[in-house]
């Protein structure tokens, strides 16, 4: 039987001199990506994405973009149960938040390997999956309209 999720993370960026830096974090398996995980019993979106940005960073202040939300879908199998594959699908949902320049270093949580500031092309070269490529694009184009800076 297929099981439904939901995954609610950040687009984190900061401003670096004209232009603009990407979170993102190494997970095992070495894959790279934004943060991002599960809501709890009761909370909102942006609360789960709050909560999940400091659980797996230490990042506990950020600006919220409002004006931004990008949601998508994906689906994979996983081993759940006694070995036995299981179709998940996942409904993503994702807000853009800004961070100081010079912001501390991040503190990675246990699931994940690395942390890396990445320009545009950078991370959308370390973005492993598809759906994270787009994404980046659609949060670069938002900046991009929203912002004098140039997005490098």
């Amino acid at each position: 039987m297929p099981v439904r999720e939901k995954t609610i993370g950040f687009v984190v960026f900061r401003k670096e001199g004209s232009g603009y830096r990407f979170l993102l974090l190494r997970h095992e398996g070495s894959y790279w990506n934004f943060p991002k995980g599960r809501a709890e019993a009761g909370e909102s979106d942006l609360d789960t994405a709050r909560r999940e940005l400091l659980e797996e960073t230490g990042i506990s202040k950020i600006k919220v973009h409002e004006n931004f939300r990008h949601e998508y879908d994906y689906d994979f199998s996983s081993v759940i149960e006694e070995g036995k594959r299981v179709k998940i699908f996942k409904r993503a949902i994702f807000f853009l938040g800004e961070v100081e320049e010079g912001t501390g270093d991040i503190k990675i949580s246990d699931e994940h390997l690395d942390y890396g500031w990445f320009d545009f092309k950078t991370a959308s070269r370390r973005s492993f999956f598809q759906e994270g490529r787009d994404l980046l694009k659609v949060a670069n184009r938002w900046l991009s309209l929203h912002y004098q800076n140039k997005v490098i």
